[in-house]
């Protein structure tokens, strides 16, 4: 189930529970924000995620410009020395 498929979920049962049982509703919400929390945890730890693959591709990109400026550079070396 995707995140916001269980935000929604959780939404309903909120609403739903609220209505049919006032008598629990600190109980109902509470659930709520410890779900809430739970999702948010989620999205924040796939956000990190897509920022450290982002991270070490920029890391390998900048790799692979060094071995291209050396090779660049060594070859530059060769032909006015040669």
């Amino acid at each position: 189930m995707d995140i916001d498929q269980i935000r929604t979920q959780l939404e309903l049962f909120t609403v739903c529970s609220v209505e049919s049982r006032p008598g629990v509703a600190a109980l109902t919400l509470l659930v709520a924000v410890a779900a809430t929390a739970w999702t948010t945890t989620v999205m924040v730890r796939r956000m990190i995620a897509s920022a450290l693959a982002l991270a070490q591709a920029m890391v390998a990109a900048v790799a692979n410009l060094s071995i291209v400026l050396a090779a660049c550079l060594v070859l530059a070396v060769l032909a006015l020395t040669g």
